[in-house]
């Protein structure tokens, strides 16, 4: 299967709102004697509330319309079964994982979509979400986090640390008496929830 990555440029600016929404004037459009009038938009912008919910309901919308069934199991994950072959496309926000035998049809759902909206084409796919994407040899994957955990060990000052087979060393002495509780324990509560998926896991 090829798998390619692509990317929707400005995607929240392609919804469209429902509701009547009003924005002050920016600084260098306000006319002499007009202050007091307001904008009305006619698109989504960014970091309106409503702007995730209208991008989605918009590029739904014309997945579904061009046959692609959305998964049950996972709203992100949509697939469509065309000439005997299955085409599946993933979507976080605006960036796609579009996967099919072919490069042809790759090709030509891009073209679809590039009908609709501005998309990117960043080829095969290596980088997704914070994971590290490589196609082995017989075409497994091999997905790591190696950046991320390296960035994580190099903010808290634990890039020259030693690795160990273990989660503790076992040589470490056992924590009998009584030890001086941390005087602040944000920065162990930031190293905790570094979101570190994992170090590496295999996927065929």
């Amino acid at each position: 299967m090829k798998v390619k990555n692509f990317d929707i440029k400005t995607a929240f600016l392609n919804g469209d709102i429902e509701e009547d929404l009003y924005m002050s004037q920016p600084e260098s459009y306000v006319t002499h004697g007009e202050e007091h009038l307001v904008c009305k938009l006619q698109r989504s912008l960014y970091g309106f509330k409503q702007s995730a919910r209208a991008w989605n309901t918009k590029v739904n919308k014309i997945l579904l319309a061009n046959g692609f069934v959305r998964s049950k199991a996972d709203q992100c994950l949509y697939s469509k079964f065309e000439h005997g072959k299955w085409i599946y496309v993933l979507m976080y926000v605006d960036d796609l994982i579009v996967v099919h035998e072919s490069d042809d049809a790759i090709v030509k759902f891009a073209k679809l979509m590039n009908k609709h909206f501005t998309m990117n084409d960043l080829g095969e796919v290596s980088y997704y979400l914070g994971i590290q994407i490589e196609r082995e040899a017989d075409g497994s994957f091999l997905l790591s986090q190696s950046a991320k955990i390296a960035a994580i060990l190099d903010q808290f000052g634990m890039k020259d640390t030693k690795g160990a087979s273990t989660p503790m060393d076992t040589a470490y002495p056992k924590l009998e008496g009584e030890y001086d509780l941390l005087p602040d324990n944000e920065l162990y509560r930031k190293a905790v929830g570094g979101n570190v998926v994992c170090g590496y896991c295999y996927s065929s």
